[in-house]
């Protein structure tokens, strides 16, 4: 209760009732953002560059993105440091504490710092006008105005919508309301949206700042790493759980799904000859865990198909069977974008055929396989295509790929979208 009360003290916010202008915010926030990178000493090009804000000034603590510093622990060739930028002078920071799955750091800095930004307590109202700050694409302090609109529905960790533009440079900004408040932090934007873009929720910032001042530890990658991917996998298993999922049905069968975090699609398409179709049910995950440049964790897709029967040949229907799930070549090739990494690197790899039978007594043939990155352990990624077995019917082919979490979960994942198919019209 003591660190509680302290860190309210703290961040309790002095401002006016009434709304600032935006030259107002700009000039009040100003002082407290700073540019921050990493980079191999403090003479040498940058690798990457965000924006820190300051949120205890007497102390020298800023936050920023976990992204923002994220060389720091996963290059470990280069040695990267990471820097602020105070009145053109490149300061070294210490790294007091991340959150992986919240995308956020916390920095300290050996620098008194005049100003720091408040945290608002309670959520802004739908509609809200809210401002994001930083420093885009390695240029001037800027501000952009837009709209709260919440925080996202269908996710695990819940990111802030917001109705305005953001720019690469301005990640670890502040967002902040009329009274200058921070209610999240600048995280990322839709790739070829108009104006849509993301920020971290302030009470995974209230979080990391309370745990920060709780515990007294070194700062080891690979138990925060496993810390916080246990976290978001106890937050997904919560979904997957009966009673949040939905039916739905294609043609003659019927599967459920988690419609709380997952986004579904559905289409219908003609074959090359016309003479029959082949319908389509995908869902995905979209959240995604940030763990380095080239990998991202958290992720999941479901897909299933089922190819017409009624008109089609029987040699060409057993050709598109036959050749979906058969082939390991053709499963482990599905499995280069991905992974989305070199050839090179060092990974674990487990392939495996088999005949299974689900809770509903349906039988299925499967082909799967897992590969583990050996660098970030134990994160893994497991990617698996099946289709019913039967000759009078129209069979349901299905496959599946998640992304960065630990092997029992992966396998979990894999036995949640075979159990929960079965014919339409059973209970």
């Amino acid at each position: 209760m003591i660190y509680f009360i302290f860190l309210i003290t703290l961040l309790a916010p002095i401002f006016s009732a009434q709304a600032a202008t935006s030259n107002e915010l700009f000039q009040n926030a100003k002082p407290s953002l700073f540019r921050v990178f990493s980079s191999i000493s403090q003479t040498t090009p940058k690798s990457s560059y965000g924006t820190g804000f300051v949120v205890n000034a007497k102390e020298g603590l800023l936050v920023t993105n976990y992204h923002v510093v994220s060389s720091y622990f996963t290059d470990i060739k280069q040695q990267y440091k990471i820097f602020v930028e105070i009145e053109k002078e490149r300061k070294e920071a210490q790294i007091l504490d991340i959150s992986i799955n919240h995308d956020l750091a916390l920095l300290k800095v050996k620098h008194r710092f005049p100003y720091q930004l408040s945290i608002r307590l309670d959520e802004p109202a739908l509609g809200s006008k809210i401002y994001s700050l930083g420093l885009p694409n390695d240029l001037n302090m800027s501000i952009t105005e837009g709209i709260y609109n919440g925080k996202l529905d269908q996710s695990i960790e819940g990111n802030i919508q917001m109705s305005n533009p953001i720019n690469s440079g301005m990640s670890g900004g502040p967002t902040i309301d009329e009274h200058g408040q921070v209610i999240g932090v600048n995280v990322s934007y839709l790739i070829g949206s108009n104006n849509l873009s993301f920020a971290v929720a302030k009470e995974h910032l209230l979080s990391l700042l309370t745990r920060s001042r709780q515990e007294s530890k070194e700062l080891k990658y690979s138990t925060i790493l496993n810390r916080d991917i246990e976290a978001y996998q106890t937050k997904l298993r919560t979904s997957l759980k009966e009673e949040q999922l939905k039916s739905e049905e294609l043609r003659n069968w019927k599967f459920r799904i988690p419609d709380k975090i997952m986004k579904c699609w559905a289409d219908v398409r003609d074959t090359d000859n016309n003479n029959s179709r082949v319908f389509f049910h995908q869902c995905s995950l979209s959240d995604a865990i940030f763990i380095d440049r080239d990998y991202y964790a958290g992720q999941i897709n479901f897909a299933t198909m089922i190819p017409e029967k009624k008109y089609s040949s029987p040699i060409w229907y057993n050709t598109i069977l036959n050749s979906y799930f058969t082939n390991k070549t053709l499963l482990e090739h599905s499995l280069v974008d991905f992974l989305n990494r070199e050839k090179t690197e060092k990974v674990s790899e487990q392939c495996s055929q088999s005949i299974t039978v689900n809770k509903h007594n349906i039988a299925f043939k499967l082909n799967w396989c897992i590969k583990a990155p050996v660098q970030f352990a134990p994160l893994a990624e497991i990617s698996w295509r099946g289709a019913s077995m039967g000759q009078d019917e129209e069979r349901i082919i299905f496959s599946g790929r998640a992304k960065g979490f630990k092997e029992d979960l992966l396998k979990d994942l894999m036995l949640f979208q075979i159990d929960h198919i079965q014919k339409a019209g059973s209970l």
